[in-house]
């Protein structure tokens, strides 16, 4: 089975709109923040089942900021969205998508936010 990582830069205030085809199919998105710098995550399951489809956001070094279920909205309703504020640091933020059911391929939506600096 053939393992790719493409990486999508995404635009602040842009949906992407895209799929979950395999089981192992994880898709993987950048943008770059600065220290402080606010942001907010959208995530529509779309047709992924419920609760199956899974966002994760990680630091310039990978370590997880957020995942879901700590942000806003109901995941069992198929939306889910997350505002963090004062990003830790400085470079590129990566967020993937996955599906945790392996046998339920699906489509969705992702709509990032650059908010700005935080007023912390």
């Amino acid at each position: 089975m053939e393992t790719r990582c493409l990486l999508t830069p995404l635009v602040s205030g842009e949906t992407v709109l895209a799929a979950i085809d395999t089981p192992a199919d994880i898709d993987t998105f950048t943008f770059d923040a600065n220290a402080g710098d606010s942001i907010q995550l959208n995530f529509d399951n779309g047709t992924i089942p419920s609760t199956n489809g899974i966002m994760e956001l990680f630091a310039p070094g990978g370590s997880p900021i957020d995942v879901n279920g700590t942000g806003t909205g109901n995941a069992s309703e198929g939306s889910y969205a997350t505002e963090v504020y004062g990003l830790p640091a400085t470079g590129t933020y990566t967020v993937t998508v996955r599906n945790i059911e392996s046998d339920a391929p699906g489509d969705y939506g992702l709509t990032f936010v650059k908010i700005g600096a935080s007023h912390q």
